[in-house]
């Protein structure tokens, strides 16, 4: 009876660690993030752990794949997955064919390597994320229950983000939800107007229509 693969042995994880070099063949680290929300670690494994760990796809990869690996630890326990050009090796050290699900997790991994404006960039608590000419922290979310013998809207959250522009000022913005995804934040820099959205895992920062109207 064939051995049966699993993704991870440990449970959980303290740390995850992304780091994505210039190719497969090329060592160079491109840029290196160190992440602490054991709220995003977990979540980010178990949608690993739904992938297939049998992979029967066997690809050979030239030297200028792009490749990111991603290292889960544990106190001294460590353990990683390799993204290359794109798809994930599992355990069998084959490949799955391309899934939606798979292109997710591929997604955003590589965006928290690579987070630009326009782009949906994973909310990941406390992580300092360049984001153009910002660097924007994402501080958590608090919900608000439902209150009783109240008109039913369920319950009320609200995120906070800091965004720091290029001048260091700081700016503090809480966006709120209901029943409704939480209106979109603009505000302004170095004379353009940018939109601060959040949405289900994801935020974005783009620059406003308007910018494009004046030229």
């Amino acid at each position: 009876m064939p051995e049966k693969l699993a993704w991870f042995s440990a449970p959980r994880f303290e740390t995850l660690e992304i780091t994505m070099q210039k190719s497969i063949g090329n060592p160079k680290v491109v840029r290196r993030v160190r992440i602490t929300d054991p709220q995003f670690i977990a979540a980010l494994v178990s949608r690993i752990q739904r992938l297939p760990t049998n992979g029967e796809e066997m690809v050979k990869f030239g030297p200028s794949a792009p490749y990111t690996l991603a290292v889960f630890s544990n106190g001294p326990d460590r353990e990683s997955i390799e993204i290359i050009s794109g798809k994930i090796k599992t355990p069998s050290t084959g490949f799955n064919p391309t899934s939606d699900e798979e292109s997710s997790i591929v997604a955003d991994v590589e965006t928290l390597s690579s987070p630009a404006l326009g782009r949906k960039i994973p909310k990941v608590k406390g992580l300092e994320q360049k984001v153009g000419p910002f660097t924007v922290i994402f501080q958590g979310a608090v919900v608000k229950p439902q209150e009783p013998d109240m008109p039913t809207i369920g319950p009320i959250t609200t995120e906070t983000f800091v965004v720091i522009d290029s001048s260091k000022k700081a700016q503090t913005f809480a966006l709120t939800s209901g029943q409704n995804p939480p209106p979109p934040a603009g505000f302004a820099f170095d004379g353009k107007r940018y939109m601060l959205e959040s949405h289900s895992s994801t935020f974005s920062i783009s620059e406003s229509l308007a910018n494009k109207k004046k030229k």
